[in-house]
């Protein structure tokens, strides 16, 4: 190979953006004619090259492909504003938005009681509790229970779960043992939110879930375990004993 062929395979192989050259450099995955020494050089590249670039090698299902894939719909991917739909580069991954979704959906279920505001659902806690955004519709309500009142302020656009699990929340009554009347009448999920109104009056019954600030977490879900009692029941007996192994024996 004479000197002047070997400038010219240099030259094929400098970068198409800095033209400079590296051990190691990247080639465009979609003509396969040109490289890059860095991701940064070949996507500032891309407006310019993607005129020139060969898609003879890139077949309809792969164009389609790209084209879903190549989208901002409000996921966590987020297209590469320097790519068309039928570019190769791949779209860029915004984790923030990963973790905002994750933590906006979050669902925490588990036998210990969570710090956060939480609920309990047949012997589980979760803590997506709803909140109350004073900047949007509310209705203050009137909450009897257990010989106590509560003035209560709700969402107007919650849904009637929604209503439910605030109400759990706030008297401290398991979820699935929580029974709402108003006027005489039993609500259920499906038509309480039709009664939501302000100065509205509700009587709630169900037992208030045992207090288990004195008790270690651990102790509860072994007891529950090891006897098959349901939450309520094994922190009960743990109070009464004072001691896991007391509590275990007088099953």
């Amino acid at each position: 190979m004479s000197a002047a062929e070997n400038d010219v395979k240099r030259m094929e192989t400098r970068c198409n953006t800095c033209r400079k050259q590296m051990q190691v450099m990247k080639r465009c995955t979609r003509c396969k004619s040109v490289m890059y020494c860095s991701r940064d050089c070949q996507v500032k590249d891309w407006p310019k090259h993607q005129l020139v670039c060969n898609s003879a090698n890139v077949g309809n299902l792969q164009q389609e492909k790209n084209k879903s894939y190549l989208r901002n719909d409000n996921s966590i991917f987020e297209d590469n504003h320097t790519c068309t739909a039928s570019g190769s580069h791949p779209p860029l991954v915004d984790f923030s938005k990963a973790t905002k979704q994750k933590q906006d959906t979050k669902t925490v279920n588990s036998v210990t009681k969570p710090k956060e505001k939480c609920y309990l659902f047949v012997n589980e806690y979760y803590t997506d509790v709803p909140v109350v955004n004073c900047s949007e519709p509310t209705s203050s309500i009137t909450v009897k229970c257990n010989k106590d009142k509560h003035k209560l302020v709700v969402q107007n656009t919650w849904t009637g779960v929604d209503i439910y699990k605030f109400l759990s929340h706030s008297l401290e009554i398991p979820l699935e043992k929580v029974k709402v009347i108003h006027k005489g009448k039993v609500l259920s999920r499906e038509n309480i939110c039709e009664t939501i109104k302000d100065k509205a009056v509700y009587q709630v019954i169900g037992e208030v879930a045992e207090n288990e600030e004195d008790l270690d977490q651990r102790d509860i879900c072994v007891m529950m375990k090891q006897t098959g009692l349901d939450r309520q029941a094994a922190v009960h007996a743990l109070k009464k004993k004072g001691d896991l192994l007391d509590a275990l024996l007088d099953q």
